[in-house]
């Protein structure tokens, strides 16, 4: 279920994707709510979605070059940036940053992290995409790095 909420209010229904779905990367760009990965009842997705935030319509948009869990996506500009994640198992972390055309679902390798990495915070500040901490293969990581991509 896709839910708005605002304070003082009740929690709504206001979409569903195709599948139950958990641990998926998600942001939003222009008027969609944009769902990446993540995990249905049939295992990890490598399913992107749009929701419509006008129109409350969700149609699948693309498809990730590999099923992805825990991977955390932002939007900079006039693209979506997918980093890191993992496959289905706890140590199946990846260090690939990909780009998501909001617009056609295109996606394109544009960079790696320094280390494989899931569940991290990540946010962008002016130009950059910032990644704080997360999982590795080995562990939990404590640095905090910085991404610009190319314009």
């Amino acid at each position: 279920d896709l839910v708005t909420w605002r304070p003082g209010s009740r929690p709504a229904v206001v979409g569903r994707v195709p599948d139950g779905l958990r641990y998926a990367a998600v942001t939003i760009a222009g008027s969609g709510l944009y769902v990446l990965g993540g995990v249905t009842p049939a295992g990890t997705s490598d399913a992107i979605y749009r929701f419509d935030l006008v129109s409350h319509r969700v149609r699948r948009i693309g498809t990730l070059p590999h099923p992805t869990e825990h991977g955390n996506a932002v939007t900079l500009g006039s693209m979506i940036y997918l980093v890191g994640g993992r496959g289905p198992g706890d140590s199946d972390q990846t260090s690939a940053v990909y780009a998501v055309d909001p617009g056609t679902g295109r996606v394109r390798p544009v960079g790696r992290l320094p280390k494989p990495t899931s569940d991290a915070a990540v946010m962008t500040i002016g130009k950059a995409i910032v990644v704080a901490g997360g999982q590795s293969p080995t562990g939990t990581l404590d640095g905090v790095g910085e991404l610009v991509p190319a314009a």
